[in-house]
């Protein structure tokens, strides 16, 4: 029955915080009838994770506990506000011809599709649920340290530093830019009005629910972005095929969940999110979906860096895009985009948005520092750029391929009007506006540049992680391609056309073996990528003895833990919420190989006998260890210096004797 209920109120604050303000956001700002209803409730989740964060920000500001009473009082008055003001505006129907829906066949294919991809990604979690991977400790630590203080971070952390003297020391906290507070804001709302433990399988869950709402964001933009073709149906679903039921689990998919990459989720779902409603602002001439796109891309600066700065480049290279291949109408096109730029709720926002960085809450990584370490030649080998084999790997071969053959498609079309008039049929013959056009391009073409040849546009940030955005794009203009080829098949106009050109039958030939190899390749890709139940009783220990150690270690003693041997050892500093450097660990052992990298962590473990070890021991204040009993415990047994005080099959702790203190 407390499952039940648990489950119950999970449910429950995942409708009150992730479905409700986004919701009567878009009925405040937009009015309703411009969306279906998919729609709505896709955008409502992203937008609800985005003025969370705000909301957390201002009552983080104002000094007010984030507590169950704060947090609901706080969202229930937000709903209310957006719910007079929706009350008072007068709402218009306008586009409502693009407003696409699907029904039978087509409907029950895009459930199935749908449902397909839950199932594969459901199967692969289930296995993997339980809380061990690294990256989702460190970021459960800054969760549990909202939780338990009842306030926002700092994100800083002690190290160890060394003096010219040849002593050690712990540093006072020192500021760190690897996590950005949009990445815990939601996980904390729900960890707090709903009770969850970090330490369960919520906080994967949560993840997973991410990764279906990218899913379906990469749908709707589809259906946006072709709505003036009369197959946007079939691209739609060509699409939700290539992003949803293959490749489901590898690269940025449910594997991210179950790794707690939190920031790239996110930045999977803002990212669309914040082009959806810049696309809708300048085709449809509407400055409240400017609105809602500035505001996006705010939210999306206070979640994720590397995804915000991907979307510069996007932007970027739409605009480019999009004057080249408009430059009769730039004029016009110019002036459309100022007009909306100058509606005054749009100003005031952009106002807005520079005083909240300067008086409420400024990014960790704006400083000079992680900024210059961004930009300029790649300074690493892992920043160079990937090969084109590399590139098509991570993206997956068959949706690699189809989204390359895609977008040179429509660069084809963007170039066609300044060739012979029989070509010109064939770019009336595949519709697509100007700005859905660019901004299809622009999105594609960015981040493959910037993935095989980065030094080109001067971006020093690790190659591998800016390819896995390209799974987005190339879902889109994979599906456009692959759409576009079942229209040529099937002997339409668009046939007759390129039969001077291409003999049909080895279209048809080409396109059954394209199909047999797109299948094959995702659904053999979700087979590989699923892996054994984990043996996670090791975990279980590693849980059990940190539980100890927090129970039994004062506030002045140093707890030094192995991270080579341990399972989930990250998860440790959970138990403890006092700096992110608590406990110390030992790193793996090539990083030692760093001249510069201090040696302490690693002979306290390692060598703990030593002069040098005995010397860390007593500068840094450590007065225990953990470790694993099979590879670590010969050294600490041997000495007169440590009395075992806890012990189980994968876990043990010693502390140091008084006497040697």
């Amino acid at each position: 029955m407390e499952f039940i209920l648990s489950q119950l109120l999970l449910w429950l604050g995942i409708l009150f915080i992730l479905i409700l303000p986004g919701w009567f956001f878009l009925s405040a700002v937009t009015g309703t009838k411009r969306y279906t209803f998919l729609e709505r409730s896709i955008l409502a989740i992203p937008l609800s994770i985005v003025l969370n964060t705000f909301l957390l920000l201002i009552l983080n500001a104002l000094h007010v506990p984030l507590t169950e009473r704060s947090i609901f009082l706080a969202v229930s008055a937000l709903i209310l506000l957006f719910l007079w003001i929706a009350w008072q505006r007068t709402e218009t129907r306008d586009h409502t011809e693009r407003n696409i829906t699907f029904s039978g066949k087509k409907l029950l294919l895009v459930i199935l599709l749908i449902g397909f991809a839950i199932f594969m990604k459901s199967v692969y979690l289930s296995d993997t649920f339980f809380p061990t991977s690294t990256d989702l400790g460190h970021h459960m630590f800054w969760v549990e340290k909202i939780v338990t203080e009842k306030e926002l971070p700092m994100y800083e952390k002690i190290e160890i530093v060394s003096n010219d003297d040849g002593s050690y020391n712990l540093s006072e906290p020192q500021a760190i830019a690897d996590f950005i507070i949009g990445e815990h804001t939601a996980l904390a709302s729900l960890a707090i009005l709903t009770r969850q433990s970090t330490l369960s399988a919520f906080p994967s869950l949560f993840l997973f629910l991410i990764n279906i709402v990218s899913i379906l964001i990469i749908f709707i933009l589809t259906i946006r972005l072709f709505a003036a073709h009369k197959n946007v149906q079939l691209i739609a679903m060509s699409s939700l095929l290539l992003i949803g039921p293959l490749y489901a689990i590898s690269g940025a998919q449910v594997k991210f969940a179950s790794g707690g990459v939190i920031g790239n989720l996110l930045g999977n779902i803002l990212i669309p999110v914040a082009l959806y409603f810049f696309y809708r602002a300048f085709y449809e001439k509407s400055s409240s979906f400017l609105f809602v796109g500035i505001l996006s891309t705010i939210g999306l600066a206070y979640t994720h860096h590397l995804s915000a700065f991907i979307l510069l480049f996007i932007l970027a290279f739409a605009v480019i895009i999009l004057i080249v291949t408009n430059i009769g109408q730039l004029k016009s096109v110019v002036l459309n985009i100022f007009k909306l730029f100058k509606d005054p709720f749009v100003i005031t926002l952009l106002i807005a948005s520079g005083l909240f960085v300067f008086f409420i809450y400024t990014p960790s990584y704006l400083t000079a520092d992680a900024v210059s370490s961004s930009v300029g030649a790649p300074s690493k080998a892992t920043r160079t750029g990937l090969t084109f084999s590399q590139l098509m790997y991570t993206s997956g071969e068959a949706r690699f391929l189809l989204g390359l053959c895609g977008t040179l498609l429509l660069a084809l079309i963007a170039i066609l009007r300044y060739f012979p008039k029989h070509l010109q049929a064939l770019r009336t013959s595949l519709p697509i506006d100007p700005y859905a056009l660019s901004l299809t391009l622009g999105w594609s073409i960015a981040l493959l540049l910037m993935s095989l040849a980065p030094a080109l546009l001067h971006v020093n940030i690790i190659s591998g992680r800016i390819a896995n955005y390209l799974t987005l794009p190339l879902a889109i203009t994979g599906g456009f391609f692959l759409a576009w080829l079942f229209i040529f098949v099937r002997k339409t106009e668009l046939r007759k056309i390129l039969s001077y050109y291409i003999p049909h039958n080895l279209i048809l030939i080409f396109a059954s073996l394209l199909l047999l190899f797109i299948f094959t390749n995702g659904l053999h890709d979700n087979v590989v990528s699923l892996k054994k139940t984990p043996n996670i009783a090791p975990a279980l220990a590693t849980f059990d003895a940190s539980a100890y150690a927090a129970k039994h270690l004062h506030e002045d003693e140093w707890l030094l833990k192995d991270h080579n041997y341990l399972t989930a050892d990250t998860w440790t500093k959970t138990f403890f919420t006092r700096d992110y450097s608590y406990p110390l660990s030992r790193s793996f052992f090539k990083r030692y190989d760093n001249p510069g990298r201090e040696q302490c962590t690693r002979v306290m473990i390692s060598e703990p006998n030593t002069a040098f070890a005995q010397q860390c021991f007593d500068e840094l204040n450590v007065t225990t260890i953990m470790v694993n009993p099979e590879e670590d415990a010969t050294q600490f047994e041997r000495s007169a210096n440590f009395t075992k005080i806890y012990v189980n099959d994968d876990v043990v702790i010693y502390q140091r004797d008084k006497k040697s203190l």
